[in-house]
């Protein structure tokens, strides 16, 4: 089912860091937040502006690997796994 090359690409989401910070907020409520920094680094921006701005996934969706819906059930599993660590 997989392939000779048992190689795919696994079902993401594309956001931009502005969307994941307003995500943080709206999901985590009145939980405290560390501070947001966001400090560009020419070095780490060149390496991002070279990967695709959307990916698709047919293999993965064939074989039934799940997506994620949207940023914000991302974030809620997160809490709910690791809040409390």
């Amino acid at each position: 089912a997989i392939g000779d090359d048992r190689s795919l690409n696994l079902p993401s989401i594309s956001l931009t860091v502005k969307e994941m910070i307003e995500g943080l907020k709206r999901v985590a409520g009145n939980r405290p937040l560390g501070e947001i920094v966001s400090v560009p680094d020419p070095s780490i921006q060149a390496i991002c502006d070279g990967w695709p701005g959307r990916e698709e996934a047919p293999r993965a969706h064939t074989l039934g690997l799940p997506a994620d819906e949207n940023l914000d059930s991302i974030i809620r599993a997160y809490i709910e796994d690791y809040a409390d660590v």
